[in-house]
């Protein structure tokens, strides 16, 4: 989403000058971007919470974890619709890409679950391979590939999680 590169963005410019540039002309958009994403998520989880008295087991989507995410990196607060989602992350991820299984060890690990991220994070790590002549890489099914980006939008992910929740590794 648009929302979430302008955040990582944000979060890896920090208040430099070329980023207080471009963070005066994307703000509003930014703002009415998260707006509308808070109450579509709402939404989301009055229907979850319907649903769950209904019989049917919540899961959380790639759009809501992401929404988690951008909130996450911003520092903004999503109130009880967050803190809902929140409770479904480590049970509805763990058996998930590799990518997925690195955003959510950061939104865990800025949340104050750093247990439960540093999990997630020795899980990434146990499904990379290491040869001297190559280095480090995936050599997995769960490391997302494309045909235009290989895997590095999965290796950025992973990184940043390495680097949020074990900074020494």
């Amino acid at each position: 989403s648009i929302a979430k590169t302008l955040a990582r963005l944000d979060m890896l410019a920090g208040n430099s000058k070329a980023a207080r540039g471009w963070k005066t002309s994307v703000n509003a958009m930014y703002g009415g971007a998260m707006r509308f994403m808070a109450k579509e998520m709402a939404d989301d989880v009055e229907r979850m919470k319907k649903n769950k008295k209904e019989g049917y087991k919540p899961w959380l989507s790639d759009t809501q974890l992401d929404w988690l995410y951008t909130l996450t990196i911003s520092g903004m607060d999503g109130g009880a619709t967050a803190d809902y989602l929140l409770k479904l992350v480590e049970k509805e991820t763990k058996n998930s890409d590799m990518a997925t299984k690195a955003v959510a060890a950061v939104v865990l690990n800025r949340n104050g679950r750093k247990k439960d991220a540093r999990t997630f994070v020795e899980s990434i790590k146990e499904h990379t391979v290491y040869r001297s002549d190559m280095g480090r890489y995936f050599d997995s099914y769960r490391a997302a590939y494309s045909w235009c980006n290989y895997r590095i939008p999965t290796q950025t992910m992973c990184i940043e999680a390495l680097n949020a929740v074990t900074p020494k590794y």
